[in-house]
């Protein structure tokens, strides 16, 4: 069975603060349906111990909170220390691991003693970067420090999934060592999943200053490193998340692209109210969702008084 590394900057895991949206709902789904599945996915982010963004408005202001949680709490800390080298400085990352039966995922978090103030930081909070030099070193932690764990930590990784383009250095750097085009390919698998927000670019002067990138990669996005389209061209398997944004992202950027529909881990999200009428209308629906196909058979009446109920507590809520 191959081991696949699934990469993204969030992951929706438990009730912590570790995502924004979306594409961490859908990282934390694939995860735990994986763990079911029995099939063994590692999944990679960071720590984001000071969460996303939590707010209230006073006297008509927005005012940002951190949302903070100890990762003593809920993970394993890996007593291994791991670090990428870049061009001028090295930075220094633990690991947190939130294990499941079959499906793991690895946390980085970098607020070490060996590690200056302005990396300590760097997965301190998800998405919020002072500038673009920060959000490029958080890319470049990504990529690289997927490499550098699997292969100092004895796991070796059949395919990288990366979600998003923050990690797409892992696939230059995978470039950097085979030199063929054709070799990355069979590593690398990639999935789109927000038009603009989702696409990294650099200007490459800035990133220079960290990493070299090869020439044969520059001919592949000339004015800026977009990592988007570096990808496009290293991945074996490029999809979006449904059939519309295929449609909108062939023709931003002008690239055949693929497409899988989003889904979601239905035993996560399913109020236990109604878990009671499925139970009683749909037997076997845990294991079979396609059990949903029969929801006619349950009673509307009885349904829709349950849903009610459910509505009220979410309002409540």
């Amino acid at each position: 069975m191959k081991k696949v590394a699934f990469i993204s900057q969030e992951f929706a895991i438990d009730k912590l603060p570790t995502y924004a949206g979306g594409l961490g709902i859908l990282a934390g789904d694939l995860f735990y349906s994986s763990n079911d599945l029995k099939y063994p996915i590692y999944g990679v982010t960071f720590v984001n111990k000071n969460g996303y963004g939590k707010y209230e408005i006073k006297n008509k202001e927005i005012i940002y909170e951190e949302e903070n949680y100890d990762p003593l709490e809920y993970f394993l800390e890996i007593e291994d220390k791991f670090h990428i080298d870049l061009k001028d400085k090295r930075i220094y990352f633990k690991v947190w691991q939130y294990p499941l039966s079959h499906s793991k995922l690895f946390l980085f978090d970098t607020d070490l003693q060996e590690n200056d103030p302005s990396i300590r930081k760097l997965t301190g909070r998800l998405y919020y970067e002072e500038n673009e030099e920060e959000k490029l070193l958080k890319d470049l932690l990504l990529g690289l420090g997927a490499l550098e764990f699997f292969e100092n930590y004895g796991i070796e990784i059949d395919k990288y999934h990366l979600n998003e383009s923050h990690g797409g250095f892992l696939a230059i750097e995978l470039y950097k060592r085979y030199r063929d085009i054709n070799k990355v390919k069979e590593k690398v698998v990639f999935t789109t999943h927000s038009i603009i927000a989702g696409h990294d670019s650099f200007d490459y002067n800035l990133v220079e200053k960290y990493y070299d990138v090869p020439g044969e990669i520059k001919s592949l996005s000339p004015n800026r490193l977009s990592l988007t389209k570096v990808l496009f061209e290293l991945s074996g398997f490029v999809n979006a998340v449904s059939y519309k944004h295929k449609i909108i992202t062939e023709s931003v950027y002008n690239k055949k692209v693929d497409y899988v529909t989003n889904g979601v881990y239905h035993l996560r999200w399913i109020n236990k109210k109604i878990e009671y009428l499925y139970d009683t209308y749909l037997n076997g629906w845990r294991n079979e969702p396609g059990k949903f196909a029969y929801a006619q058979s349950i009673n509307r009446k009885e349904f829709i008084k349950v849903k009610n109920i459910v509505r009220k507590d979410l309002i409540d809520y």
